[in-house]
């Protein structure tokens, strides 16, 4: 399978996602990041048994949430560098 094909997969999921639940993907995203969880595995419970969603489904909303997280925690990283360098001694 090409990289362009998984990427359209991916794509396709989602938008199934959002069709089935009614919810974007990312108010699922917030959803899973705000479960009081942060292991994979325990997400991917909690969406499954308390919002419902298949285990396909379930697993593609962590990956995302954990990208995002990721993401988030290097911008405040990067922003808290940059800080540091702007200040006077």
């Amino acid at each position: 399978m090409s990289t362009d094909s998984v990427k359209q997969a991916e794509i396709n999921q989602v938008k199934n996602l959002e069709e089935k639940t009614g919810k974007k993907i990312n108010e699922w995203i917030s959803i899973a990041n705000n479960s009081g969880f942060e292991k994979h595995g325990e997400i991917l419970n909690y969406l499954k048994t308390k919002h419902g969603i298949g285990h396909g489904y379930a697993n593609l909303v962590v990956h995302y949430a954990k990208q995002a997280m990721q993401a988030q925690r290097q911008m405040k990283q990067t922003g808290s560098r940059n800080n540091i360098k702007g200040r006077k001694n």
